[in-house]
């Protein structure tokens, strides 16, 4: 009786676990099944947020489900990204990745690039570094011949963040024989208003805080492709030197997230990015349209993320 009771027992177990694995299945299988979260961990009506908000109503024309996109600023992107990593992976919840997540895993804090699989890459804007229109140097093998000669100083937005690892770059692929004096700002604004000022060289900022500015003098964008909105301005490959350096926009969602789940999403964001809802609006609103699918996403994070380590060891 007892062996009778034990098998039905084992028999029940491995009927349920196939019952929810099935479960599992189909559910992946009929995904989406309900509305998508998506957290923005920038505020309402910036860059990030209106970049996010438009393309996921592209997404929306392709698929029954909605986005409902909540802004959770903060920590540099941190708080917003630590709740996105503790939601649930089951593909009902995403999140909006930018540059600071490189600097979060560089410096190993508690909400790294693991903690995400990144889906599409939507937005992609190069750095840039600039200097009063006005000034001495008509480009950039003036402005490295004259800080060979005596130190020059940028404006950055923070020592040993983006734009402070760029110069940094800069100095290195440069072969320079002073190091920049780094100086730290609140933001990009504050930098340039430091170049107009007199009080620094240079700063370094990005296309869309400078294309249309006439009173300041873009030397070169760090890019090895030429820049549509800058098609004039030369890239830094033009130059012999390897950098890649700017900020981006990318959905992610959290590490564990099912593989049906993810590919859906793939090709959905790679139809959403190519339509005239979110492609025009991008192009006419400067807001630097470029798309990557799930592996060239990943690769791209995974090499920048190799470089900025390397540098934040040098940082003092």
């Amino acid at each position: 009786m007892k062996k009778a009771i034990g098998s039905l027992l084992v028999v029940s177990a491995v009927l349920l676990a196939a019952c929810n694995d099935n479960a599992e299945s189909q559910s992946s299988e009929n995904y989406p099944e309900k509305d998508i979260d998506v957290i923005v961990t920038w505020s309402s009506g910036g860059g990030t947020d209106i970049t996010a908000r438009q393309f996921l109503q592209a997404a929306e024309e392709e698929t029954d489900a909605s986005f409902l996109v909540r802004n959770v600023t903060g920590g540099a992107g941190a708080v917003g990204w630590n709740e996105a990593r503790q939601s649930e992976s089951d593909g009902y919840t995403l999140t909006v990745l930018t540059a600071d997540i490189l600097i979060h895993s560089a410096n190993e804090a508690n909400v790294t690039l693991d903690d995400f699989e990144p889906i599409a890459l939507m937005s992609q804007y190069p750095a840039v570094i600039a200097v009063d229109a006005d000034s001495e140097w008509e480009d950039l093998d003036d402005f490295i011949e004259t800080a060979n000669e005596r130190k020059l100083s940028i404006a950055n937005d923070g020592l040993g963040q983006n734009d402070h690892l760029t110069a940094m770059q800069l100095e290195e692929e440069a072969n320079l024989d002073n190091t920049f004096d780094h100086i730290p700002f609140d933001g990009g604004a504050e930098g340039i208003a430091a170049v107009l000022g007199g009080n620094v060289d240079a700063t370094i900022s990005n296309v869309p805080e400078i294309a249309s500015r006439s009173d300041m003098k873009v030397l070169a964008i760090f890019s090895q492709e030429e820049n549509e909105e800058m098609p004039d301005t030369p890239v830094i490959k033009e130059y012999g030197m390897d950098i890649d350096a700017g900020s981006f926009r990318m959905i992610a969602a959290p590490a564990g997230t099912p593989e049906e789940s993810l590919s859906y999403l793939d090709d959905l964001f790679e139809t959403a990015y190519n339509s005239p809802t979110y492609l025009d609006f991008a192009e006419e609103s400067n807001l630097s349209p470029q798309y990557m699918n799930r592996e060239d996403s990943k690769e791209m994070l995974n090499s920048r993320l190799d470089v900025m380590t390397q540098l934040l060891e040098k940082v003092e």
